[in-house]
């Protein structure tokens, strides 16, 4: 993966991940960071071994947020902003949860644990 990696985003790339995973608790932000932009994106596949499939994800800005539980706990979440969505499939799944057409919003959200997050900066 490493080298794919390399191939597409260079020497200089940086892996970003969600540190952990809570669905049932209610979390506050209390920082956020843009980490990079048009990301290499890599999700774990369900094999007996570590396969992961990896694709590239265009007009795209990944946030770092740092979140805080009830209980004081820190989480890591890695959430992808994909800024224009007018060369999606028309039957992506997140046009038919947010009642929107192709190209008409743009679609943000988090990724669990196991999706891996390369970039290699804001430009």
């Amino acid at each position: 993966m490493l080298k794919f990696v390399v191939s597409f985003l260079g020497h200089d790339a940086k892996v970003y991940s969600s540190q952990k995973e809570d669905s049932t608790t209610t979390l506050k932000i209390f920082a956020r960071e843009a980490v990079a932009n048009d990301v290499l994106v890599c999700h774990k596949m369900n094999y007996l071994y570590a396969v992961y499939l990896c694709h590239s994800a265009k007009e795209t800005i990944a946030y770092r947020l740092q979140l805080i539980g009830p209980k004081l706990e820190k989480v890591t979440q890695i959430v992808v902003y994909h800024c224009n969505t007018s060369s999606w499939n028309t039957m992506h799944i997140a046009f038919e949860l947010l009642h929107v057409q192709k190209g008409e919003a743009s679609v943000c959200h988090s990724t669990p644990i196991d999706i891996l997050v390369w970039g290699f900066g804001l430009v």
